[in-house]
């Protein structure tokens, strides 16, 4: 739980959802699994090997699995880090335009660099 690159409300849910569905479900799917191999082969010591074999697979897929997340979140790390590094490239300061009487009206506009003008003034004059 502590290393998995999550929100705390993901990491809670995917939480309750393993303790609550998972973890009785494996254990009722292993016992099933056991119970079908005895009756098949009539005794535990004789479905020993392919027990053995179904584990294997088991843990192979887990393997493969837990690769698989390790890929998707290096992806989703960088590209966040890549995010990141551009909201912090992009910084705009806006300038304030003044009138020519000096005062700031309530019809003064941020500069954005537009040739057109929507102050109350009659001024034609920018101060930068």
């Amino acid at each position: 739980m502590a290393y998995i690159p999550l929100d705390e409300d993901t990491k809670v849910k995917g939480k309750a959802a393993t303790d609550v569905v998972c973890n009785p479900l494996g254990k009722s799917g292993g016992a099933l699994i056991q119970q079908f191999m005895i009756l098949t082969f009539g005794s535990l010591a004789n479905s020993t090997p392919y027990l053995g074999g179904i584990l294997l697979m088991i843990v192979f897929s887990w393997l493969s699995a837990a690769k698989s997340l390790d890929t998707q979140f290096t992806v989703l790390r960088k590209e966040q880090e890549l995010e990141k590094e551009m909201e912090r490239a992009v910084v705009e300061i806006p300038v304030v335009s003044k009138p020519a009487n000096g005062s700031l009206a309530s019809g003064s506009l941020l500069d954005s660099g537009d040739s057109t003008e929507c102050s109350s003034e009659t001024s034609t004059e920018k101060d930068i």
